[in-house]
């Protein structure tokens, strides 16, 4: 059996979600003179045009963030009164952070939405939109070790094998917007 053979039968959206070849990607990408919009799209693919995107929002809290009883959650909107709407516990490794909330969120949401529908992802975290949308190049240089890199190069690879559209949104946090106020209180009960 070949390697690429091996790796065809893992199931790629299995957690944990690490495949060698998107490293390999990686390296070919970053020692490229293309571009950036070039090796944004060698990186993801090209995608299918989807009229209709689903809509989601996206959260992370951390209570008693950076104490030893601190305990992180990730809220999931699909809509007010969706019954799609998600609460889950942030598992480890390491200590639970916001930021770890926020990516664990927005992975959780990866798995489970179609990928060939168009996604736009609402979310408050800048951190998260910025890892994978601008500096996930850079991490794959230092082989994702930084915080949280388990789950940020997990989120970049299922990134890559969606067929449609997604669209990282950014909206102010606490700001009155329901779906996201509701995504927060989601992630504070996670």
């Amino acid at each position: 059996m070949t390697a690429n053979q091996s790796t065809q039968q893992k199931n790629p959206l299995s957690i944990p979600v690490h495949d060698e070849r998107t490293d390999i990607i990686y390296n070919e990408v970053l020692q490229s003179a293309k571009p950036p919009h070039q090796l944004l799209r060698d990186f993801y693919g090209l995608v299918y045009y989807d009229k209709n995107p689903i809509s989601v929002y996206t959260d992370g809290s951390c209570l008693d963030n950076g104490k030893e009883s601190a305990r992180a959650g990730s809220g999931i909107c699909f809509g007010l009164r969706s019954n799609q709407n998600i609460s889950l516990r942030v598992p480890g490794p390491g200590d639970p952070t916001n930021n770890r909330a926020e990516a664990y969120a927005v992975l959780m949401l990866l798995l489970i939405v179609d990928p060939k529908r168009a996604l736009n992802i609402y979310c408050d975290s800048t951190y998260v939109i910025r890892e994978c949308c601008y500096w996930a190049g850079r991490h794959l240089s230092t082989g994702w070790k930084m915080s949280n890199g388990d789950l940020l190069k997990d989120i970049c690879l299922l990134l890559k094998y969606r067929l449609a559209l997604t669209r990282f949104i950014w909206v102010k946090g606490h700001s009155g917007i329901p779906q996201n106020e509701l995504a927060d209180e989601l992630a504070k009960t996670g």
